[in-house]
């Protein structure tokens, strides 16, 4: 009859109804998580270009670092290797000294034997001639 075909109609049409409005809702929650997802990709891709930016900026400390620190031990080895041929240098003109005075020391030495030698003979000598 014509109210079971409306009765039909009616109950087909809230079923499509229902399932319409569930259709909506899950639209509207897919709606919501892909704009999360996207907010949360964009922060993740400017949390990577920050990250990407200071590993840049740390490889560059580092490679400047690593100069500076290879141009002074460049610059302290030429120091030591100046300070030891200096100390070479030093050494040398203290032994050339020390044997300057060792030579000295014995020249005097050798003088003042020579003069006491001296002495006595002009002593013996004028002992002689005043006998």
């Amino acid at each position: 009859s014509e109210d079971d075909e409306l009765n039909r109609t009616k109950a087909t049409l809230a079923e499509r109804t229902d399932l319409l409005r569930d259709m909506v809702s899950q639209t509207q929650a897919y709606q919501s998580d892909l704009e999360a997802q996207v907010l949360r990709s964009s922060q993740l891709a400017e949390a990577n270009r920050t990250y990407k930016r200071q590993l840049k900026e740390c490889r560059e400390a580092v490679h400047s670092l690593q100069s500076e620190m290879s141009d002074k031990d460049t610059s302290y080895c030429d120091v030591v290797r100046n300070e030891r041929a200096q100390r070479k240098v030093l050494e040398a003109d203290l032994e050339e000294t020390r044997l300057a005075m060792d030579e000295a020391v014995r020249s005097a030495s050798d003088r003042e034997r020579e003069a006491a030698r001296l002495r006595d003979k002009v002593t013996r000598q004028e002992n002689y001639i005043a006998r």
